[in-house]
């Protein structure tokens, strides 16, 4: 059974996007122009390098240093021929979408206002904070021994609300640990009571997959 209604979603694409320059119509490698005509006939000189682009029935060509900018709103186009080929020129635009910001001059900066609760130790709290921020970035496998109520889980937890990729078990055993792996990060917590004979399968296979990096 089909659940998506494609009509309603292309006519949601084609009013919302209908007026933008996207990725996705770049139809050719890089081309150089050298000289082109004008609307009525007239040789110029073009000397640039432009990416061609195809949406609907119009040919652009969008300026090599436009690319970055993508998508744009297309704000004034020079209409040229090509070799009996029809382009309109993109001469002005307007970058559409998100773009970054820096919001930060340091990585202390940003420590501090992630996750900015007050710990009875700080340095150990933004240590806990790299390290999780690491580890969904990169492969990390760490073990954390603390006191209780440090918060071993609350950084991880808050992402696991924000991103939802982050397992997190308790007394886990072999189906939780296999079923939870397809996150970025897995955090097992609580393991002091972890039956004997399920805690020698969970370390061979664990060994196993850091062994193999998964």
């Amino acid at each position: 059974m089909n659940l998506f209604n494609y009509d309603i979603i292309q006519t949601f694409n084609e009013t919302y996007y209908k007026d933008l320059l996207l990725n996705s119509h770049i139809n050719d490698t890089e081309k150089f122009i050298g000289t082109a005509k004008d609307e009525v006939g007239n040789e110029v000189e073009v000397n640039k390098v432009f990416f061609p682009m195809k949406k609907g029935m119009k040919n652009y060509l969008l300026p090599q240093s436009f690319i970055k900018e993508l998508p744009i709103l297309v704000d004034e186009v020079k209409l040229i021929s090509v070799s009996k080929e029809v382009y309109y020129v993109v001469t002005d635009r307007t970058p559409w979408g998100l773009r970054p910001e820096k919001k930060y001059e340091t990585n202390g900066a940003f420590l501090n206002k992630f996750y900015s609760y007050k710990h009875t130790s700080k340095d150990d709290f933004d240590l806990l904070k790299v390290m999780i921020l690491v580890s969904y970035l990169k492969r990390l496998n760490i073990r954390i021994s603390s006191l209780p109520s440090f918060g071993k889980d609350s950084i991880a937890n808050v992402l696991k609300l924000l991103l939802g990729d982050i397992g997190i078990v308790h007394n886990p055993t072999m189906p939780k640990i296999e079923w939870l792996l397809t996150n970025k990060i897995l955090v097992t917590n609580e393991v002091a009571g972890i039956k004997s004979v399920d805690k020698d399968n969970l370390q061979q296979y664990l060994h196993l997959l850091f062994w193999l990096g998964l």
